[in-house]
């Protein structure tokens, strides 16, 4: 939370003009929790390999300036091979 003071003391004196009245300001900061302290579902258990993969997600957006890697959805459709003869003899 001092980091987060610190940096509006900061910004506050780089938009602070002498001689122009200013009147009191607040910020208020609710909802910061850590990384690791989330609510997970309770009826399923958090695959330990998740975390890295988001992660890994995460640093490739960043990279790329965009959100081109995205979780895949699971298909439900049934894809099989189509083995007939496609050769005409």
């Amino acid at each position: 939370m001092l980091t987060i003071s610190n940096a509006a003391v900061a910004a506050v004196k780089t938009i602070f003009k002498s001689g122009i009245k200013h009147k009191r300001t607040g910020v208020i900061v609710t909802g910061l929790v850590p990384n690791d302290n989330f609510q997970l579902n309770l009826f399923s258990s958090e695959n330990p390999k998740h975390k890295p993969l988001m992660s890994a997600i995460d640093k490739l957006n960043s990279k790329f300036k965009s959100d081109k890697i995205k979780l895949g959805k699971c298909v439900t459709k049934d894809y099989r091979l189509n083995l007939r003869p496609i050769s005409i003899k």
